[in-house]
């Protein structure tokens, strides 16, 4: 029986969201559709014998090359390897914030700015090193990369550390989509912690928790990111107070529908302070203590569900 190729990340979403009749045809300009072939660029070819199917792969009948998809065909075309083509073609979909611009502000974070953090928002440095936080002096505001699972900035969180400040965050212009931060957090653990706020996120990140946060506030998240969540177990620890309570209720619901399993932790049983920087300086054995519960958490083995005939509903043995 064939199986069906499991897709790596980001060929999936290259495949679901490019213009893949546009690339073919940019990179063969006599394709038309899966009917008519092309000439093969990679044999002598007389007559076209190369078939090209709707998500870029396709068949030589001449000389028998075989193209698993579009970015494969891209790679193949351009003379670059399949993960240099992944890069290539997802960068041109996403219009990514350039490196450049991360790693300038990243140098610009010194002085007050950068003991704010440290001292008055208990983010250790390293932590502060490792997710490339950093200062645009234009605007004074604290500048949070936020990187997608495949480590390309989808926007850049200003975050007002002063007094005075018109608004307490911004975005950068037209890439303000709520998203999943540190995205890479929730690819890369199976257990998480869904806190609120990227500040917050951070403290915990410094105590050793697998944190992450949605980027616009307690009401919100991403429908496209949700299934990001699927086999996963989530503690849910949103501010306590008025917002972060409903908050934490409305996304565990939602959550439900995609993870394994969601706890919301009860901060209100905390008695002092109301978000997790706070615990960090008030009741920092809160933080320590939902760390060793993360870490100590076992997931159960579940049995694969055995397969039953639809006729006679007896298990067909493998």
């Amino acid at each position: 029986m064939k199986t069906k190729r499991l897709l790596d990340p980001m060929t999936g979403f290259i495949l679901l969201h490019a213009d893949i009749p546009a690339i073919i045809g940019s990179l063969f300009p006599d394709w038309m559709d899966v009917a008519n072939n092309v000439m093969c660029p990679w044999h002598e070819d007389k007559n076209p014998s190369l078939k090209i199917y709707p998500d870029g792969g396709g068949k030589c009948f001449g000389c028998g090359l075989i193209i698993k998809d579009v970015v494969d065909l891209y790679a193949k075309c351009m003379g670059i390897d399949y993960n240099e083509s992944q890069r290539v073609l997802y960068s041109d979909l996403i219009d990514p914030i350039p490196a450049s611009q991360i790693q300038q502000f990243k140098k610009l974070l010194t002085g007050k700015p950068l003991e704010w953090l440290t001292i008055e928002r208990n983010i250790l440095p390293a932590t502060i090193a490792r997710y490339d936080i950093g200062y645009d002096p234009h605007d004074n505001r604290i500048v949070v990369p936020i990187y997608d699972q495949f480590k390309f900035c989808r926007n850049m969180r200003r975050i007002a550390w002063a007094k005075g400040a018109k608004f307490k965050v911004t975005n950068t212009n037209g890439h303000g989509d709520c998203r999943i931060y540190p995205e890479i957090t929730l690819a890369l653990n199976k257990k998480v912690l869904l806190c609120e706020g990227e500040l917050d996120c951070l403290v915990a990140q410094s105590f050793g928790l697998p944190a992450i946060t949605w980027t616009g506030g307690a009401g919100s998240w991403s429908e496209e990111q949700l299934p990001l969540f699927r086999g996963k177990y989530v503690w849910v620890m949103y501010d306590n107070d008025d917002a972060g309570r409903a908050g934490s209720e409305k996304i565990a619901a939602i959550l439900k529908r995609y993870a394994d399993r969601v706890d919301r932790v009860d901060t209100s049983l905390i008695r002092v302070g109301k978000d997790i920087t706070d615990y960090s300086f008030m009741r920092p054995d809160v933080l320590t203590n939902m760390a060793d519960t993360i870490k100590k958490f076992e997931i159960k083995k579940t049995e694969p569900k055995p397969k039953v005939c639809p006729l006679c509903h007896q298990e067909i043995k493998r």
